[in-house]
């Protein structure tokens, strides 16, 4: 979409560029990218841990800038740092403008799901092509999402049973896809209600849809 911003800024901090962020529905940060000198990637690191009294403080959120063609929008994201993991994707150093950082901050489901909840985030690469949950499917790296599926399930899942208990999550509004404000980044959530996850699989096994013998 022309109107799709490729680059976006946060204001409290304009060193940095994000070129990537999505948030749950409730508005916090589930995935970030951004790019900046290595001083205002660790910076930035710093100021998630500080206090909230603190002036300079980002532990209650940012506000992200995004400039399009026709109009500017600003939105505010918020954190919960002690959930956030960080890698340091890319590095490049001594370039004109001294080390260059490209910053990872990521939910901690999407590399350890919350067994113990039912919980995790998946994180895809965005194709342009993923606008619903049912298209979701179609995604080449779909297979990731059937194994945290299987990985969190209060039940065994055999494995030719995972796209029909997917479904059936879906359908019991346990998936759901994150808001993604810029960027080739996707971000699938799945929370599982144990008991109500339960009866599903057991009516599908009982009516015949899964079956032993795939």
């Amino acid at each position: 979409m022309q109107n799709t911003p490729s680059i976006g800024h946060i204001l409290e901090m304009p060193d940095l560029q994000v070129d990537a962020l999505c948030t749950d529905q409730d508005g916090y940060l589930s995935f970030l990218s951004v790019w900046g000198r290595d001083t205002a990637t660790q910076e930035l690191l710093a100021r998630l841990t500080l206090p909230a009294n603190e002036t300079a403080s980002l532990v209650q959120g940012f506000n992200l800038r995004l400039d399009c063609k026709s109009s500017t929008s600003t939105n505010k994201i918020l954190v919960i740092p002690d959930l956030l993991e960080k890698t340091f994707s890319r590095t490049f150093g001594r370039t004109k403008f001294g080390s260059i950082n490209n910053l990872w901050l990521y939910d901690s489901r999407a590399v350890k799901a919350d067994k113990a909840n039912h919980t995790a985030l998946i994180v895809l690469r965005d194709f342009g092509n993923i606008q619903s949950l049912a298209q979701l499917p179609q995604h080449p790296e779909f297979g990731n999402c059937l194994q945290q599926l299987t990985s969190i399930s209060p039940v065994p899942i055999l494995e030719h049973w995972a796209p029909v208990a997917f479904k059936a999550a879906c359908e019991l509004e346990m998936v759901s896809l994150h808001t993604s404000y810029l960027g080739k980044a996707l971000c699938a959530e799945i929370a599982l209600k144990e008991s109500v996850f339960q009866h599903r699989i057991s009516e599908l096994i009982c009516n015949g849809t899964l079956t032993v013998n795939a």
